[in-house]
C-alpha cells in the first residue's frame, strides 16, 4: 500500500484549508442561489415536467462548458488563480442578480423592457401564454449560459487554488502554462488530488448551500433576501483567502446595494413577468408561489407557480363541469372536493349538500384568498358545511377509508396530469384507493384536456390513457365531450343515465333551485348522445397506449408530447419515436457500447483515455437518473415533498463528498480496478434502489403517512448513490492521471454532460415509459458495462 506523502509542518493555517473553505462557501452560495433562479424559471414556465427537464439539462450543460473553457483560460493565464477567483465571485455576484431578473420575468419581460419590439421576432408568447418548445429553449439558455458557465469557471479556479498551495493562495502571477506543472506537495496526494479536494469541498458547500439555506429559508423568506444570503456566502469565499478590509468593505457595500435595492428588483421584476395585467399580490409559500391579478370589476385571478387555478368571476365558464357529475347523482349528500379553489366549493353548495370536505395542497392558496377574493366568495369557506383540510388529499384517503367513510361524489379538480405531482391523481392505484372511500352510488369526476370534435393522435392517446387506466382499476365510465372532457367514474355502468331523460334532468335541476336554461344549454355539446357514444368508442378502440401508474408515469408523458405536437419542431417527433421504446433496446445498447468501447480501447495505446470519460459519463447520467427516480418515487408515495426534498438531496451531496474524500484519502495503485469498484458500487445502489421503492410499494398506508420511513428509505439510497458517484470523479482522475486543471476540468465537464443528458432522458422518457424499476435496472446494466470496460482496460505507458 502507497503511503501518503509526509506532511509540512507550519504554525499558520493551511493554505488548501483555506483555498477549501473558500471553494465551500463559494459552491455553498452557488447552489442556494441556484435554488432561487430556477425555482423563478419554473414558474416562468408554467413548471410542466419538460420546462423542468430542460432547466436543468441546460444549467448543467452550461456548467460543463464553463468547466472546460476555465481549464484552458487557467492554463494559459498569468494571472494567479486567486485573481480569478476574486473576479468570478464579484462577476458571479451581478450575473446571478441577472439571472434572478430574467427568470422572473421570462420572455414576457424581456418584451416589455425592449418596448415592444421582440414582437416581430416571434420569440415571445402573449402575456399567460404557454411556450413553445424553441421559447423554452431560448428562456433556459439567456438564464442559465452565463451563470453556468462562471459556476464551471470557478470549479476550474478552485482546482487550481488547490492544486498549487501556498503559491496560488499568495496571489503570485505565473507563467504561461503554470497552471499545467504538477500539483505541490500541500496542494495534492495523488494526481489531480486538487481537483478532487476541489470536488469534494464544493460538493460539502453544495450540501449546505442547497439543503439547509436553500430549502429552509426559502419557504420562509422573500427570494431576494435569501440570494442576498447566498451572494454573502460567494463574497466571503474570496474574503477568507484574501481577509484584508478593502475586500470586506467592497464586499458589504455590494450585498447592502441588493439589500436596499431589493424591494425595487421585486416590484418590477414581478410587474414584467405578469405586465400588462396589474398584479395584486404576490406570495411565496412552502409549495411554490401564489400570484393575484387584479381585473376589471374587481375581478381577481390566481395563479399557482405560473398556472391559473381560478378566479372569482360570477360566470359558470369555470365550474359547469362540476354540475355534470352532481346531476348525475340522486342525492349528492357527502361531498370530496379536491382542489378547485373557493368557486368550486361555491358550485357544489347550490347542490345542497350536507358535507363538504374539501382538500386543498398549498396553504398559500387559502391565505391569498381569505385576503385578496371577495367576501362573499371566500366566505363559502367558512360555511358550516365546509371543511377545508390542507394537505395532500391522497395521502389521506387511506386513513378516511380507515374510519369508515364514505362519500357520494368524488370531483378531482387539480387540472392535468403534466407534471409527476398530479400524475399520482390518475394512476391505477389512486383509481383503486378512491374505490374505497366512493359509497355503493357513488361516483368520481374529473377533467382532461379534450377537444369536442375531432381528436389528433396525440390527444387520443392522451385522453385514452386516462379511461383505459380507470377501466383497468375496476371502474365504469362515461365521457362527456368538449374542450376539457368530463369523465365519470363509478362501480355500476350506466352512471350518467339521467342524461338520457331530458324531463327527469329538468325536474332534478329545477329540484335544486338551478336555472334550467343555463345549464342545458352550457351543458348542450358535452350531452349529445351522438358525441358521447363516438368518444367513449374510440377511447375504447385505442389499444396502443400504455397505463398510467405511480412508479410508471406514463401520462405525463403523453401529456408532455401533446404539448410538444402544438408547436413546430423536432421535439414531437423526436418523443413520438419513443414510444415504440422497450427495456430490451436500452440494455442492447448498453451492451454494445460496452463492446464497442472495449474494442476501441485495446487498440488504444492509452486506453484510460477511453475507460475514464466513459466511466464519469456513466457515473454522471446514473448518479442524475437515480436521483430522479428516487425523488419522483418519494414524490408517488408521499405526496409533495417540496420541504422534505432538501433532506433527500442534502444526502446525496453528502454521499459525493463522502465518496470523493474516501477516494482522495486512500490512493489506490491500481487505479483501473478502484474506478471499476465505483461503477460497481453504482450497480449496486441501482439495484438497491429496486428493492426500495418496491418496499415502499407494499408499504402500509398508516407507515407511509407518517413520512418517517420514505423518507428515511429514499436518504439512504441517495446517500449510497452519493458515494459511488463521488469516488469516481477522483478514481477517474487517478487513471488518466489528470494533475493539471485541463485535464482535470474535462473530466468535470464530461461527469457534468452525462448528469445532463440522465437529467433530460429519465425526466421525460426513461421513467414516464419504462418504468422506475426498468430505468433502475439500465443504470445497473450501463454501471456493469463501464465496471468490465475498467477491469479490461490498462494503463498507458
Amino acid at each position: 500500500m502507497t503511503s501518503p506523502l509526509p506532511s509540512i509542518r507550519s504554525t499558520e493555517p493551511s493554505p488548501s484549508l483555506g483555498a477549501s473553505l473558500a471553494v465551500g462557501l463559494g459552491g455553498a452560495g452557488a447552489a442556494a442561489a441556484q435554488v432561487v433562479v430556477v425555482r423563478e424559471l419554473m414558474v416562468a414556465s408554467a413548471g410542466n415536467e419538460l420546462s423542468i427537464a430542460a432547466v436543468l439539462s441546460a444549467w448543467l450543460l452550461w456548467s460543463a462548458v464553463g468547466s472546460w473553457i476555465g481549464g484552458r483560460v487557467l492554463g494559459r493565464s498569468r494571472r494567479s488563480p486567486l485573481f480569478h477567483v476574486s473576479l468570478i465571485a464579484v462577476v458571479e455576484v451581478l450575473v446571478l442578480a441577472l439571472a434572478l431578473g430574467l427568470a422572473r420575468g421570462g420572455l414576457h419581460g424581456l418584451r416589455e423592457l425592449a418596448g415592444g419590439a421582440l414582437v416581430t421576432w416571434r420569440v415571445v408568447p402573449p402575456a399567460g401564454g404557454t411556450l413553445s418548445l424553441p421559447q423554452l429553449v431560448l428562456l433556459t439558455t439567456i438564464v442559465t449560459a452565463p451563470v453556468g458557465m462562471l459556476l464551471g469557471w470557478q470549479f476550474a479556479a478552485g482546482c487550481a487554488l488547490l492544486s498549487h498551495g501556498a503559491g496560488a493562495m499568495n496571489g503570485a502571477p505565473t507563467q504561461s502554462g503554470a497552471m499545467n506543472r504538477a500539483p505541490t506537495e500541500e496542494g495534492a496526494r495523488a494526481p489531480g488530488g486538487g481537483a478532487a479536494q476541489a470536488y469534494v469541498a464544493d460538493s460539502l458547500g453544495h450540501l449546505a448551500g442547497g439543503a439547509a439555506l436553500s430549502f429552509a429559508a426559502v419557504t420562509r423568506a422573500p427570494a431576494e433576501l435569501v440570494f442576498a444570503a447566498a451572494c454573502t456566502l460567494v463574497l466571503g469565499g474570496v474574503w477568507v483567502l484574501r481577509p484584508t478590509a478593502a475586500r470586506f468593505a467592497m464586499g458589504l457595500a455590494l450585498i447592502a446595494a441588493l439589500l436596499v435595492g431589493a424591494s425595487w428588483f421585486r416590484q418590477r421584476t414581478l410587474g414584467l413577468r405578469w405586465a400588462p395585467h396589474a398584479l395584486a399580490a404576490s406570495m411565496d409559500g412552502p409549495m411554490g408561489n401564489v400570484a393575484v391579478l387584479g381585473g376589471e370589476g374587481g375581478e381577481r385571478s390566481f395563479f399557482a407557480s405560473g398556472v391559473h387555478a381560478f378566479e372569482t368571476a360570477a360566470a359558470l365558464a369555470g365550474e359547469q363541469w362540476v354540475d355534470i357529475p352532481l346531476l348525475a347523482h340522486d342525492e349528492p349528500k357527502r361531498i370530496l372536493l379536491i382542489g378547485g379553489g373557493p368557486r368550486t366549493v361555491r358550485e357544489v353548495l347550490g347542490h345542497h349538500p350536507q358535507r363538504v370536505l374539501y382538500f386543498e395542497l398549498d396553504p398559500t392558496i387559502i391565505r391569498a384568498v381569505r385576503q385578496y377574493a371577495p367576501p362573499e366568495l371566500a366566505g363559502v369557506l367558512d360555511d358550516p358545511r365546509v371543511q377545508v383540510s390542507l394537505g395532500d388529499a391522497r395521502l389521506h384517503l387511506p386513513a378516511l377509508a380507515k374510519a369508515g367513510e364514505h362519500f357520494d361524489v368524488v370531483l378531482v379538480a387539480l387540472g392535468d396530469p403534466t407534471t409527476a405531482q398530479l400524475n399520482r391523481y390518475y394512476t391505477r392505484k389512486w383509481f383503486r384507493q378512491v374505490r374505497r372511500v366512493m359509497a355503493p352510488d357513488g361516483l368520481l369526476a374529473f377533467q382532461v384536456m379534450s377537444s369536442g370534435d375531432y381528436l389528433s393522435r396525440e390527444l387520443r392517446e392522451y385522453n385514452a390513457c386516462v379511461y383505459q387506466t380507470a377501466r383497468a382499476a375496476g371502474l365504469q365510465l362515461s365521457v362527456f365531450p368538449g374542450v376539457h372532457a368530463t369523465m365519470i367514474a363509478a362501480l355500476q355502468p350506466n352512471a350518467g343515465a339521467i342524461f338520457e331523460n331530458a324531463l327527469a334532468l329538468d325536474q332534478r335541476i329545477r329540484s335544486r333551485g338551478l336555472d334550467p336554461a343555463t345549464l342545458l344549454a352550457s351543458f348542450y355539446d358535452a350531452l349529445d348522445p351522438f358525441r358521447r357514444e363516438d368518444r367513449q368508442r374510440e377511447l375504447e378502440q385505442t389499444t396502443d397506449v400504455r397505463l398510467n401508474d405511480d412508479f410508471a408515469p406514463t401520462c405525463y408523458y403523453y401529456a408532455q408530447l401533446l404539448w410538444a405536437s402544438w408547436w413546430r419542431g423536432a421535439a414531437a417527433p423526436v418523443l413520438g419515436r419513443a414510444r415504440a421504446l422497450r427495456t430490451g433496446h436500452v440494455l442492447a445498447l448498453a451492451a454494445l457500447a460496452t463492446v464497442l468501447l472495449a474494442a476501441l480501447s485495446r487498440c488504444s495505446k492509452r486506453p484510460e483515455r477511453i475507460t475514464a470519460p466513459y466511466a464519469l459519463l456513466v457515473a454522471g447520467a446514473g448518479g442524475m437518473t437515480l436521483e430522479v427516480v428516487l425523488l419522483i418515487g418519494l414524490q408517488s408515495v408521499y405526496g409533495y415533498v417540496y420541504g422534505l426534498v432538501g433532506y433527500a438531496v442534502g444526502m446525496l451531496m453528502a454521499g459525493i463528498a463522502l465518496g470523493g474524500w474516501l477516494a482522495q484519502r486512500r490512493p489506490a495503485r491500481r487505479p483501473h480496478l478502484a474506478l471499476a469498484a465505483t461503477q460497481a458500487g453504482l450497480a449496486v445502489a441501482a439495484g438497491l434502489s429496486v428493492v426500495g421503492l418496491i418496499g415502499l410499494r407494499f408499504a402500509t398506508g398508516m407507515v407511509v403517512a407518517t413520512g418517517l420511513l420514505p423518507v428515511g428509505v429514499i436518504s439512504l439510497l441517495m446517500g449510497l448513490t452519493g458515494v459511488a458517484v463521488g469516488a469516481a470523479f477522483p478514481r477517474a482522475l487517478s487513471l488518466a492521471r489528470s494533475g493539471d486543471v485541463r485535464g482535470a476540468t474535462a473530466l468535470y465537464a464530461t461527469d457534468l454532460i452525462g448528469a445532463c443528458g440522465g437529467a433530460l432522458l429519465s425526466g421525460l422518457i426513461l421513467i414516464p415509459l419504462l418504468g422506475m424499476i426498468a430505468t433502475c435496472l439500465i443504470v445497473a446494466a450501463f454501471a456493469a458495462g463501464s465496471m468490465l470496460l475498467s477491469l479490461l482496460g490498462r494503463e498507458g505507458a
